[in-house]
């Protein structure tokens, strides 16, 4: 069969590895398109084109030489009011912003997306974006193939999109399930989907598929990222920071809690926020910004004890859950909530401790750490019990209802 994958254009996001992965799989025995959403034409989709047949732009725009802000570690930790400032004083960026937004045109989407699968003559589509961006594309599109959503991030009820009217997203949620053949999404978002009686038939429950399921062993050398000191506990938290869902105060008042000689070792967007809160620890922590993800890899491999950074919200789990658990070392589950959605995930991962950003105890925390530090979770272990989380079993699920 033919399978058209529609991915974001930022594919180093959660959900565009998660979609190159399961592909990667398929294309076993199918063949595998990429259509990026509002991708940058001029942007090197070699990465991509190693995995796919071939890859299209979805209502792409062209960044004429000016450099792809959204990639941009600098860009994304400004703030709003200072990025709108930033534009104004470089025009060329402007222009390719706008353009951009231009290139998002629901109508021209459309019409693409139907140009390709015609093209390709498309068996099936597999869309794996945040679910706002497709939620008027794919009931537009007038093609003949099956049409399946990936959904792991919550529509109505996230977050990010509190400024747009409940009713407004009840009734594009509506027309998408209307639209499409199979939704596979987590039981956090199914309890949440707004008419799920009359769409039960046409959803699949999986997990957040986030193991690699073939890398049987963790024998490989890596270079050092990190020029570690004699008799320090190195501990690392490797994803965003905002100030509503994830706040560094949190970090900082863990880290205030435990001995000097322990460091803290920050890796992703807007961890320049840490030195808002900073002010008596600044000299513990290593503020590595935002970093590719095989520098990740190296730092997740340098340091002793990792930091799952969870949500302030009940309905979303963070990524770096399962690729910590995935590396098999130890790791501090910080909760803002004291039923977070973490909590069964970690329940029996011996490696793994649960701490309450309201209700920190340095002495116990301090002897998990001391405890385990070295100790590492037998992979074959990891994938017995996460099984359901692996690449290779979600993508069998898609492909049951090919």
């Amino acid at each position: 069969m033919n399978v058209l994958w529609i991915i974001s254009d930022n594919t180093k996001s959660a959900n565009s590895k998660i979609a190159i992965n399961l592909a990667k799989r398929m294309k076993n025995g199918h063949k595998v398109f990429c259509a990026v959403y509002s991708g940058d034409r001029q942007q090197d989709y070699s990465e991509l084109e190693a995995v796919f047949e071939k890859v299209y732009t979805l209502g792409g725009y062209d960044s004429k030489g000016t450099q792809n802000l959204n990639t941009n570690s600098n860009w994304l930790e400004k703030s709003k009011l200072k990025k709108i400032v930033y534009l104004i004083q470089h025009a060329p960026l402007l222009f390719a912003q706008i353009r951009r937004r231009m290139g998002k045109s629901i109508n021209k989407c459309r019409m693409q997306l139907e140009s390709i699968c015609k093209e390709i003559e498309a068996d099936a589509i597999v869309a794996i974006v945040f679910p706002s961006e497709l939620i008027s594309i794919i009931p537009a599109a007038n093609v003949v193939c099956k049409k399946m959503v990936v959904q792991l991030d919550p529509y109505i009820n996230n977050a990010l999109l509190s400024s747009i009217p409940r009713e407004k997203k009840v009734r594009k949620e509506k027309d998408l399930l209307d639209s499409i053949e199979v939704l596979f999404t987590t039981d956090l978002i199914i309890n949440e989907l707004d008419q799920i009686d009359r769409f039960s038939a046409k959803v699949v429950p999986i997990e957040f598929p986030e193991i690699d399921d073939e890398i049987k062993t963790r024998n490989i050398k890596f270079t050092p990222l990190l020029q570690r000191e004699a008799d320090c506990v190195y501990l690392a938290y490797t994803g965003s920071l905002y100030k509503d869902l994830r706040n560094p105060i949190h970090l900082v008042n863990l880290l205030k809690e435990l001995p000097q000689n322990y460091k803290l070792v920050l890796a992703g967007i807007n961890t320049g926020m840490m030195r808002e809160f900073d002010e008596c620890i600044k000299d513990r922590i290593i503020d590595l910004g935002y970093i590719s993800q095989d520098d990740v890899v190296r730092v997740l491999n340098d340091v002793d004890i990792l930091i799952c950074f969870n949500n302030a919200v009940s309905n979303q789990v963070p990524s770096k859950l399962f690729e910590y658990i995935e590396t098999g070392k130890p790791f501090i589950n910080l909760c803002q909530l004291k039923d977070c959605p973490s909590l069964p995930y970690v329940a029996g991962y011996e490696n793994s401790i649960n701490v309450y950003t309201e209700s920190i105890d340095a002495k116990k925390v301090k002897s998990f750490i001391e405890s385990h530090i070295g100790k590492i979770v037998p992979r074959e272990d990891i994938i017995k019990k996460y099984y359901k989380n692996t690449i290779g079993y979600v993508e069998k699920q898609i492909e049951g209802e090919l």
